[in-house]
């Protein structure tokens, strides 16, 4: 058993914002923010809520944008993060078999690297931000609401969001008790159960409460062992407490736990002769995963204007992740990873509550503090032994500010104009002990650190033709700051520069047939400058590089049409040409017109939901997603090519009472959601399964 060494983090960031916190009371009182607020997509379009600052009116917002309501959550059957990409045109997020550890989420074009890359695509739920792409795995619960932002976002909330932002909001507590229990069962001897509830303790105290629970066998088999490698299993309780103590005040203070105990990653090789679904490693595979988050959200709501102030901590603990390194029943090696994450952020947000004013405005402020601790530990057995110990730790501070404004004093026109500062500061501890045959190697240890500022300005305007269309243009230069990767074995090749793009896009919103369809138009263009790729040279052996120059434009689509009282249709669909223009490695390698790895050329959904007032619904959805390379190089080795997955269900709903039948991959399609290039595997995806599922509201 290997102890895991973690260096002290420096104090200066750690004491502010606790400090901080406990100055909230007294910010507040001299400010004022939000409660959540609820506006209807029009006419007998299925009904859409959207909860929080960043979008009230889904078709009057100059932004191209993706909204799924409660009952389209729970239609669609999402969970997680991963499950909104997959319904958002010209977005990806690949699935590792890892609970998030080593996923990609890419937006027209532009996506976080595999470890050690800020995140492209920023995650909120409940004003609270997530850490980096490798924490993204938490399973979503009493969901009221996903918007979808494509594009920088620089004047909406704190953290930095380069590529886009995915804005989810939970449900909060009213007047009455409520609740709802779900369970089901299905293929490979899945089961699940989930319960929340929520409601009043008295005239200004709120409570939501809820758990989780699932389990099931593995997707894949080893005919040596007999054995299902990838079984998983996960627990989760949340909740929250939400204060009114004065009129327009609100104070929450909401907590979150989850643990994931699995087995093997859902790797297998691509080159081994065995069924899709087999594996022969000869290593017992093991991950297990923690998060826990708390947040405290005080807000407060005058007249003309409003305050939010969120305090919150994630942690995201993997100990361990152990995984076969050539998975075969050769016993050529294994390895052995421990990483974790620790994120305190403070964000404050100042705006206009008078929408019928001339001048729209936003101002904020935003600082977080964080810390990576990793331990990888490599054993090679051939030609010779090799034992690897790489320790890591990788602190980073981060303070913004941001602000935005809009005048429509020029009607039809409204004008809109931003502006975005961030300092990011890095830093990595990390050592590397080799031991060959026996013989101990001199340790190598590398000390670096870096800082970045960027200003990021964004203009635009937005024109209402009539009630029924509007267009708009806007422009944002924006940044994702540079880094280290921890797992390069190359002291040359850890620390990587910023990326920085010229995003700029146009797009009409319409609406049909007195309200009964939709139809949104967007085409964008990204002008970006040391464009980040990551790629893996051996085992567990990853860096990331600059390209200097790429580019990337598209097009993407969203329908939402009421065919009848009781058919609803609703389509998206995206395409992106993507392209390293000017790319030449610190190889000497020119790689110029290579399409950078994990971006889909094109990907779509096709939905389908036919309902009946008896409560008898029926839904049928197609997913497409378009060819996709997973390495750098371009190498048709590492080439998913197109595939589509037809998903179907049915059954029956009263106010109190749900059943469902439903099957995913009804064809049967054999797919990889991700590869690895370092020990030529592929994250197999999920085959053909059916399930029962019940509920019931209380």
């Amino acid at each position: 058993m290997h102890n895991r060494a973690y260096i002290p983090r420096r104090p200066a960031l750690r004491c502010l914002i606790p400090t901080a916190a406990a100055a909230l009371p007294l910010l507040s009182a001299l400010a004022a923010a939000p409660p959540a607020q609820e506006d209807k997509v029009e006419a007998t379009l299925p009904e859409v809520l959207v909860l929080g600052e960043a979008l009230a009116n889904p078709q009057g917002k100059p932004v191209s944008a993706s909204f799924l309501s409660e009952a389209e959550i729970k239609s669609a059957r999402i969970q997680e993060p991963q499950d909104i990409a997959r319904y958002t045109p010209n977005m990806n997020a690949t699935d590792s078999g890892s609970r998030s550890f080593g996923d990609v989420y890419s937006t027209r074009g532009l996506a976080n690297t595999v470890f050690f890359g800020a995140p492209a695509t920023t995650v909120y739920v409940d004003d609270v931000p997530f850490g980096e792409t490798f924490t993204y795995a938490q399973r979503l619960a009493a969901l009221h609401s996903v918007e979808v932002l494509r594009g920088p976002q620089p004047g909406i909330v704190g953290r930095n969001t380069y590529a886009g932002l995915i804005n989810i909001r939970s449900r909060r507590p009213g007047d009455t008790f409520e609740g709802e229990a779900n369970a089901g069962m299905g293929s490979f001897d899945a089961r699940n159960f989930d319960l929340w509830t929520m409601g009043p303790v008295n005239e200004t105290l709120g409570f939501r409460f809820g758990g989780q629970w699932e389990e099931r066998d593995g997707y894949l088999h080893n005919p040596m062992t007999g054995e299902r490698v990838d079984s998983y299993e996960h627990w989760g309780l949340h909740g929250g407490l939400f204060w009114k103590p004065a009129p327009g005040w609100e104070v929450s203070l909401t907590a979150a736990w989850d643990e994931h105990d699995g087995g093997a990653p859902r790797l297998t090789s691509l080159d081994a002769p065995v069924g899709f679904y087999e594996v022969t490693s000869d290593t017992r595979g093991r991950q297990h995963l923690t998060t826990d988050n708390q947040a405290l959200r005080l807000s407060y709501e005058a007249d003309t204007w409003k305050f939010l102030s969120v305090t919150s901590r994630r942690n995201w603990d993997l100990d361990p992740y152990v995984a076969d390194l050539d998975f075969s029943a050769f016993p050529a090696g294994f390895i052995e990873l421990y990483q974790d994450q620790e994120l305190w952020s403070q964000e404050f947000r100042f705006s206009s509550n008078n929408p019928d004013a001339a001048w729209q405005w936003t101002a904020g402020a935003y600082a977080s503090t964080g810390e990576v601790n990793g331990t990888g530990f490599r054993t090679i057995n051939v030609p010779s032994p090799i034992f690897s110990d790489t320790r890591h730790t990788i602190e980073e501070d981060m303070f913004a500010l941001f602000g935005s404004v809009a005048y429509k004093g020029f009607k039809p026109f409204t004008f809109h104009a931003g502006v975005r500062a961030d300092w990011v500061d890095r830093s990595i501890h990390q050592t590397h002990d080799v031991t060959m045959s026996g013989f101990p190697l001199p340790r190598s240890t590398t000390d670096l650190s870096d800082s970045w500022f960027h200003f990021t300005p964004s203009a635009g305007i937005d024109w209402q033709i009539n009630d029924n269309v509007m267009a708009y243009v806007k422009t944002s230069y924006a940044f994702k700051p540079g880094g280290f990767s921890a797992y390069s074995d190359n002291p040359a090749y850890i620390p990587f520069d910023e990326e920085k793009s010229w995003s700029s896009e146009a797009g009409v919103k319409t609406t049909w047939l007195d309200g009964r369809a939709t139809v949104n138009l967007a085409a964008f263009y990204n002008d970006v400058d040391g464009y980040q790729v990551e790629r893996s040279f051996t085992q567990a052996d990853y860096a990331v590089f600059n390209a200097d120059h790429a580019e990337t434009y598209g097009i993407e689509l969203e329908t939402r049409y009421a065919l009848t009282a009781n058919l609803d249709l609703h389509t998206a669909a995206g395409w992106t040409h993507a392209r390293l223009t000017d790319y030449t490695d610190p190889a000497g390698n020119v790689l110029d017109g290579n399409t950078p790895p994990f971006v889909p050329e094109f990907d779509a959904v096709i939905a389908a939901e036919y309902h009946l007032d008896s409560g008898f619904f029926a839904r049928l959805e197609y997913q497409l997603t378009g060819d996709t390379v997973f390495d750098d190089f371009n190498r048709p080795d590492f080439v998913q090519d197109s595939y589509g997955l037809l998903n179907a269900a049915a059954g029956f709903r009263t106010g109190t009472w749900t059943a469902t039948v439903f099957a995913t991959n009804l064809t049967g399609e054999e797919y990889y959601t991700n590869m690895n290039t370092d020990v030529r595997t592929g994250a197999a995806g999920a085959p053909r399964e059916f399930g029962v599922k019940f509920g019931v509201k209380f």
